[in-house]
Protein backbone atom coordinates (compact mmCIF):
# COMPACT_ATOMS: atom_id res chain seq x y z
CA UNK A 1 0.00 0.00 0.00
CA UNK A 2 2.79 2.44 0.90
CA UNK A 3 4.56 1.97 -2.21
CA UNK A 4 1.23 2.20 -4.42
CA UNK A 5 0.95 5.94 -2.33
CA UNK A 6 4.52 6.52 -3.63
CA UNK A 7 4.13 6.11 -6.82
CA UNK A 8 0.94 7.94 -7.00
CA UNK A 9 2.56 10.85 -5.34
CA UNK A 10 5.76 10.91 -8.05
CA UNK A 11 3.05 10.93 -11.23
CA UNK A 12 1.23 13.82 -9.11
CA UNK A 13 4.68 15.56 -8.64
CA UNK A 14 5.52 15.05 -12.17
CA UNK A 15 2.13 16.36 -13.59
CA UNK A 16 2.48 19.40 -11.42
CA UNK A 17 6.11 20.14 -12.80
CA UNK A 18 4.51 19.15 -16.70
CA UNK A 19 1.33 21.76 -15.50
CA UNK A 20 3.65 24.37 -14.76
CA UNK A 21 5.99 23.92 -17.82
CA UNK A 22 2.66 24.45 -19.70
CA UNK A 23 1.58 27.12 -18.19
CA UNK A 24 4.63 29.31 -19.28
CA UNK A 25 4.63 27.71 -22.68
CA UNK A 26 1.06 29.02 -23.08
CA UNK A 27 1.69 32.14 -22.29
CA UNK A 28 4.71 32.22 -24.61
CA UNK A 29 2.74 30.89 -27.20
CA UNK A 30 0.17 33.05 -27.40
CA UNK A 31 2.46 36.05 -26.97
CA UNK A 32 4.01 34.55 -29.70
CA UNK A 33 1.06 34.07 -32.29
CA UNK A 34 0.02 37.90 -31.47
CA UNK A 35 3.44 38.71 -32.75
CA UNK A 36 3.11 36.89 -35.70
CA UNK A 37 -0.13 38.17 -36.63
CA UNK A 38 0.81 41.28 -35.74
CA UNK A 39 3.41 41.35 -38.18
CA UNK A 40 1.79 40.17 -40.76
CA UNK A 41 -1.37 42.83 -40.26
CA UNK A 42 1.33 45.20 -40.02
CA UNK A 43 3.17 43.81 -43.68
CA UNK A 44 -0.07 44.31 -45.40
CA UNK A 45 -0.85 47.42 -44.35
CA UNK A 46 2.66 48.96 -45.39
CA UNK A 47 2.39 46.58 -48.73
CA UNK A 48 -0.64 48.67 -49.52
CA UNK A 49 1.15 52.14 -48.18
CA UNK A 50 4.31 51.13 -50.92
CA UNK A 51 1.91 50.05 -53.63
CA UNK A 52 -0.06 52.87 -53.49
CA UNK A 53 2.51 55.31 -53.49
CA UNK A 54 5.95 53.92 -55.00
CA UNK A 55 4.99 50.71 -56.73
CA UNK A 56 2.71 52.09 -59.14
CA UNK A 57 4.89 54.71 -60.04
CA UNK A 58 7.61 51.70 -60.88
CA UNK A 59 5.11 50.12 -62.92
CA UNK A 60 4.45 53.24 -65.06
CA UNK A 61 7.93 53.75 -65.41
CA UNK A 62 8.82 50.10 -66.90
CA UNK A 63 5.81 50.51 -68.68
CA UNK A 64 7.34 53.39 -70.88
CA UNK A 65 10.16 51.74 -70.87
CA UNK A 66 8.71 48.65 -72.66
CA UNK A 67 6.94 50.83 -74.97
CA UNK A 68 10.21 52.86 -75.75
CA UNK A 69 12.00 49.20 -76.24
CA UNK A 70 9.22 48.01 -78.60
CA UNK A 71 9.28 50.97 -81.19
CA UNK A 72 13.14 50.37 -81.28
CA UNK A 73 12.90 46.94 -81.68
CA UNK A 74 10.39 47.32 -84.52
CA UNK A 75 12.36 49.84 -86.49
CA UNK A 76 15.51 47.39 -86.24
CA UNK A 77 13.75 43.84 -87.09
CA UNK A 78 17.57 42.42 -87.84
CA UNK A 79 19.13 43.69 -84.61
CA UNK A 80 18.85 40.85 -82.61
CA UNK A 81 20.36 42.97 -79.28
CA UNK A 82 17.18 45.43 -79.77
CA UNK A 83 14.60 42.29 -80.04
CA UNK A 84 15.93 41.00 -76.31
CA UNK A 85 15.97 44.45 -74.96
CA UNK A 86 12.21 44.56 -75.78
CA UNK A 87 11.36 40.99 -74.43
CA UNK A 88 13.04 41.52 -71.06
CA UNK A 89 11.22 45.19 -70.83
CA UNK A 90 7.80 43.50 -71.40
CA UNK A 91 8.70 40.92 -68.75
CA UNK A 92 9.56 43.57 -66.58
CA UNK A 93 6.70 45.83 -67.27
CA UNK A 94 4.26 43.05 -66.45
CA UNK A 95 6.15 41.56 -63.32
CA UNK A 96 6.13 45.06 -61.88
CA UNK A 97 2.62 45.24 -62.83
CA UNK A 98 1.96 42.98 -60.61
CA UNK A 99 3.52 43.62 -58.10
CA UNK A 100 1.77 47.08 -58.13
CA UNK A 101 -1.28 44.96 -57.25
CA UNK A 102 -0.55 42.25 -54.69
CA UNK A 103 3.07 42.13 -53.53
CA UNK A 104 2.29 41.19 -49.99
CA UNK A 105 -1.15 40.04 -49.98
CA UNK A 106 -3.15 39.93 -46.54
CA UNK A 107 -2.60 36.00 -45.06
CA UNK A 108 -6.31 36.18 -44.78
CA UNK A 109 -7.38 36.99 -47.90
CA UNK A 110 -8.78 40.05 -46.62
CA UNK A 111 -7.18 43.45 -46.20
CA UNK A 112 -6.62 45.16 -42.71
CA UNK A 113 -7.78 48.30 -41.33
CA UNK A 114 -5.70 50.98 -42.92
CA UNK A 115 -4.57 52.47 -39.71
CA UNK A 116 -4.10 49.28 -37.83
CA UNK A 117 -2.27 49.89 -34.36
CA UNK A 118 -3.70 47.40 -31.81
CA UNK A 119 -4.60 48.73 -28.81
CA UNK A 120 -3.17 46.93 -25.23
CA UNK A 121 -6.67 45.31 -24.91
CA UNK A 122 -7.31 44.18 -28.15
CA UNK A 123 -4.21 42.65 -27.67
CA UNK A 124 -4.81 41.23 -24.40
CA UNK A 125 -7.65 39.86 -25.61
CA UNK A 126 -6.02 37.73 -28.40
CA UNK A 127 -3.51 36.86 -26.16
CA UNK A 128 -6.86 34.90 -23.63
CA UNK A 129 -8.25 33.60 -26.31
CA UNK A 130 -4.98 32.30 -27.82
CA UNK A 131 -4.86 30.47 -24.69
CA UNK A 132 -8.41 29.19 -24.50
CA UNK A 133 -8.38 28.15 -28.53
CA UNK A 134 -4.82 26.97 -29.52
CA UNK A 135 -5.37 23.69 -31.83
CA UNK A 136 -1.84 22.74 -30.02
CA UNK A 137 -3.20 22.90 -26.80
CA UNK A 138 -5.51 20.02 -26.85
CA UNK A 139 -4.71 15.95 -27.59
CA UNK A 140 -8.23 15.58 -28.89
CA UNK A 141 -8.05 15.65 -32.91
CA UNK A 142 -12.05 16.71 -33.00
CA UNK A 143 -10.89 19.60 -30.59
CA UNK A 144 -7.58 20.20 -32.23
CA UNK A 145 -10.29 20.76 -35.54
CA UNK A 146 -12.26 23.23 -33.84
CA UNK A 147 -9.94 25.00 -32.29
CA UNK A 148 -8.53 25.82 -36.05
CA UNK A 149 -11.22 27.19 -37.22
CA UNK A 150 -11.77 29.35 -33.67
CA UNK A 151 -7.86 30.59 -34.30
CA UNK A 152 -8.29 31.37 -37.77
CA UNK A 153 -11.27 33.64 -36.60
CA UNK A 154 -9.86 35.06 -33.64
CA UNK A 155 -6.61 35.92 -36.16
CA UNK A 156 -9.29 37.29 -38.78
CA UNK A 157 -11.09 39.59 -36.27
CA UNK A 158 -7.78 40.89 -34.72
CA UNK A 159 -6.02 41.89 -38.32
CA UNK A 160 -9.62 44.04 -38.89
CA UNK A 161 -9.33 45.54 -35.06
CA UNK A 162 -12.89 43.96 -34.33
CA UNK A 163 -12.21 44.22 -30.29
CA UNK A 164 -15.44 43.75 -30.09
CA UNK A 165 -15.86 41.21 -31.78
CA UNK A 166 -13.15 39.25 -30.19
CA UNK A 167 -14.94 39.77 -26.95
CA UNK A 168 -17.95 38.45 -27.56
CA UNK A 169 -16.06 35.24 -29.22
CA UNK A 170 -14.50 35.21 -25.42
CA UNK A 171 -17.72 35.44 -23.37
CA UNK A 172 -18.81 33.09 -25.54
CA UNK A 173 -16.59 30.28 -24.68
CA UNK A 174 -16.20 31.71 -21.31
CA UNK A 175 -19.33 29.87 -19.79
CA UNK A 176 -18.85 26.94 -21.96
CA UNK A 177 -19.43 23.60 -19.82
CA UNK A 178 -16.16 21.48 -20.45
CA UNK A 179 -17.16 17.72 -20.54
CA UNK A 180 -15.67 16.30 -17.31
CA UNK A 181 -12.71 13.18 -18.12
CA UNK A 182 -12.90 11.73 -14.92
CA UNK A 183 -9.24 10.17 -16.33
CA UNK A 184 -6.85 8.99 -13.92
CA UNK A 185 -3.78 11.03 -12.73
CA UNK A 186 -1.26 9.42 -15.20
CA UNK A 187 -3.98 9.57 -18.09
CA UNK A 188 -3.53 13.66 -17.53
CA UNK A 189 0.45 13.17 -17.10
CA UNK A 190 0.41 11.78 -20.63
CA UNK A 191 -1.68 14.14 -22.01
CA UNK A 192 -0.27 16.94 -20.17
CA UNK A 193 3.29 15.76 -21.92
CA UNK A 194 1.79 15.80 -25.55
CA UNK A 195 0.12 19.34 -24.81
CA UNK A 196 4.04 20.26 -23.95
CA UNK A 197 5.84 18.68 -27.14
CA UNK A 198 3.00 19.97 -29.02
CA UNK A 199 3.85 23.83 -28.03
CA UNK A 200 7.52 23.36 -27.86
CA UNK A 201 6.96 22.49 -31.96
CA UNK A 202 4.71 25.28 -32.23
CA UNK A 203 6.81 27.86 -31.14
CA UNK A 204 9.78 26.58 -33.11
CA UNK A 205 7.16 26.59 -35.89
CA UNK A 206 6.57 30.38 -35.16
CA UNK A 207 9.98 31.37 -34.56
CA UNK A 208 10.85 30.15 -37.93
CA UNK A 209 7.83 32.03 -39.69
CA UNK A 210 8.84 35.31 -38.11
CA UNK A 211 12.47 34.98 -38.91
CA UNK A 212 11.02 34.73 -42.74
CA UNK A 213 8.48 37.47 -42.74
CA UNK A 214 11.41 39.86 -41.17
CA UNK A 215 14.11 38.95 -43.78
CA UNK A 216 11.63 39.73 -46.71
CA UNK A 217 12.04 42.49 -48.78
CA UNK A 218 9.14 44.17 -47.76
CA UNK A 219 9.58 44.19 -44.24
CA UNK A 220 13.54 45.40 -44.40
CA UNK A 221 12.05 48.11 -46.45
CA UNK A 222 9.16 48.92 -43.54
CA UNK A 223 11.95 48.85 -41.02
CA UNK A 224 14.08 51.58 -43.33
CA UNK A 225 10.44 53.70 -43.90
CA UNK A 226 10.03 53.34 -40.01
CA UNK A 227 13.52 54.76 -38.69
CA UNK A 228 13.57 57.28 -41.52
CA UNK A 229 10.13 58.66 -40.14
CA UNK A 230 11.49 58.98 -36.36
CA UNK A 231 14.18 61.49 -37.88
CA UNK A 232 10.87 63.42 -40.07
CA UNK A 233 12.12 61.54 -43.48
CA UNK A 234 9.34 60.39 -45.51
CA UNK A 235 11.30 57.41 -47.55
CA UNK A 236 8.36 56.16 -49.27
CA UNK A 237 7.94 60.03 -50.93
CA UNK A 238 11.38 60.36 -51.83
CA UNK A 239 10.97 57.18 -53.99
CA UNK A 240 8.19 58.13 -55.36
CA UNK A 241 9.15 61.34 -56.21
CA UNK A 242 12.89 59.95 -58.01
CA UNK A 243 10.85 57.36 -59.92
CA UNK A 244 8.32 60.41 -61.33
CA UNK A 245 12.00 62.34 -62.62
CA UNK A 246 12.87 59.39 -64.24
CA UNK A 247 9.74 58.90 -65.80
CA UNK A 248 9.15 62.49 -66.80
CA UNK A 249 12.76 61.55 -68.55
CA UNK A 250 11.50 58.88 -70.02
CA UNK A 251 8.19 60.60 -71.27
CA UNK A 252 10.64 63.19 -73.07
CA UNK A 253 12.74 60.60 -74.93
CA UNK A 254 9.81 58.91 -76.08
CA UNK A 255 8.22 61.88 -77.16
CA UNK A 256 11.64 62.30 -79.39
CA UNK A 257 11.77 58.63 -80.51
CA UNK A 258 7.65 58.78 -81.95
CA UNK A 259 8.71 62.17 -83.77
CA UNK A 260 11.93 61.00 -85.47
CA UNK A 261 10.14 57.79 -86.33
CA UNK A 262 7.13 60.00 -87.85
Amino acid sequence: MISINLRRSAVEEALARQLETLGRLESDLAQRELDLATLEADLAVFEQQYRRIVARQYARFDALQAQIAAIIAAHRPEDRAAQARAREAHAKERQTAREAQTSFPPPSGEEPTPDFAPSESLKRLFRDLAKRFHPDLTTDAGERDRRHELMSEVNRLYRLGDEAGLGRLLALYETRPEAARGDSVAAELARTVGKVAAARARLAVIDGELELLRGDPMARLREQVVAAARGGVDLLAGMADEVRRETEGLLAALERLLEGSG
